[in-house]
């Protein structure tokens, strides 16, 4: 199931209490690197709340971004950030798309 960043927005929030160590400081909470000490958080959190972590990554066909559930992303793509929401997700098959590159 495919919907748009808008449905995303909708359905769920950035977690506030996480804070990237590796992004500037003027980056959003609730995001976190896929290096370092922001990807030893991923993994703490998906110990405990697997289905509050997504993966943001390049779409299959390069015309736009997709957020799609957990940690590896489920084709080839390598991801870009991670999201971590306050909402689980309700199904591995939730993808949104992101933004339109032009």
């Amino acid at each position: 199931m495919t919907l748009t960043e808008n449905e995303f927005d909708t359905n769920y929030t950035y977690n506030d209490t996480i804070i990237s160590k590796e992004f500037d400081e003027e980056s959003q909470s609730g995001m976190l690197e896929t290096y370092g000490a922001d990807y030893q958080q991923v993994l703490a959190i998906h110990e405990v709340a697997p289905k509050t972590i997504w993966a943001m990554v390049d779409s299959e066909d390069g015309e736009s971004m997709e957020i799609i559930t957990g940690i590896q992303s489920s084709y080839a793509g390598t991801p870009i950030y991670y999201v971590i929401t306050n909402e689980e997700w309700k199904s591995e098959e939730e993808t949104y798309t992101i933004g339109l590159f032009e």
